[in-house]
């Protein structure tokens, strides 16, 4: 007999329906895009335990050294801002290890999960380059994300950018959400 307890355990079992990926993304880890690179520095070391290489700050850039996103080691992070708004980050990763390949496939199966299959996935010789464009919101430029190995021995490379703060005058009203 069927009864509302099967029904609620078979409900349990079944698989999630997958979300839909985000329009935009809201910033990286942690550092909400536009925000001035005084208020990005602590929550971002924190989260990524690097630590700020202040030899290497500059008006348009704060450079984090060691530290590890998505489990995997980082030799530095770049945070760019744009009129003191933050509008791209980039990862390097450590220097290729003997697990090169697997750790491009998981960082590449993981930003999959989060925002959907790539908008291309292409091998230029040995280095692989996967990118996703978000769709966006009307009237403002799609945010980029993009993964590239770079076998020859620099590893991995990540960036995350919001072209639309670096593109918006000083003053502007943000995009509707």
């Amino acid at each position: 007999a069927f009864s509302l307890f099967t029904l609620q355990s078979t409900l349990a079992q079944a698989p999630a329906v997958a979300q839909p990926p985000p329009a935009q993304t809201d910033g990286f880890l942690d550092v909400p895009w536009g925000s001035d690179p005084e208020s990005a520095k602590k929550p971002f070391a924190s989260r990524t335990r690097s630590r700020l290489d202040r030899a290497a700050r500059s008006n348009e850039k704060l450079q984090f050294i060691g530290g590890k996103f998505a489990g995997l080691k980082v030799s530095k992070f770049d945070l760019h801002f744009a009129s003191d708004r933050f509008w791209k980050a980039d990862v390097v990763f450590e220097a290729v290890s003997k697990d090169h390949r697997k750790e491009f496939a998981t960082l590449k199966q993981l930003l999959i999960e989060k925002y959907g299959p790539p908008s291309s996935d292409n091998m230029h010789g040995d280095d692989l380059t996967v990118e996703w464009y978000l769709p966006g919101i009307p009237g403002t430029d799609k945010d980029k994300i993009n993964l590239t190995t770079d076998i020859r021995g620099n590893g991995m490379k990540l960036f995350y950018a919001a072209d639309r703060i670096a593109r918006r005058p000083v003053g502007a009203p943000k995009a509707p959400d």
